[in-house]
């Protein structure tokens, strides 16, 4: 089974009701205070680092058809959801959000 194409990696190349949805959601963390989003950052970060847990558990039982189990995969998106967790905590320790300073 093929994988799915990636959406555009640019915001304009995206349709006006989509860009609407983003803009409300940029505003909304906008808004946030800063507990308030590492508090966000950590429990979406926790929920899909979760849900790579639970797709490479299905993939390695053949739950998605019969194309080849690709652990390489799973630990690559793994990783990513456990850096961002690792970013928020020193974002919350140090009060400057990494990569800003």
């Amino acid at each position: 089974m093929p994988r799915k194409k990636r959406p555009p990696e640019n915001v304009a190349d995206l349709d006006p009701e989509t860009q609407a949805m983003i803009a409300a959601h940029n505003r909304a963390l906008a808004a946030m205070s800063v507990s308030d989003r590492v508090a966000y950052g950590r429990a979406s970060s926790l929920r899909t680092l979760k849900r790579w847990r639970r797709m490479m558990r299905e993939d390695a039982r053949g739950a998605y058809g019969n194309r080849s189990f690709d652990p390489e995969f799973y630990r690559e998106r793994l990783r990513e959801s456990q850096i961002m967790l690792l970013r928020l905590r020193a974002w919350r320790s140090t009060g400057v959000e990494p990569g800003r300073a």
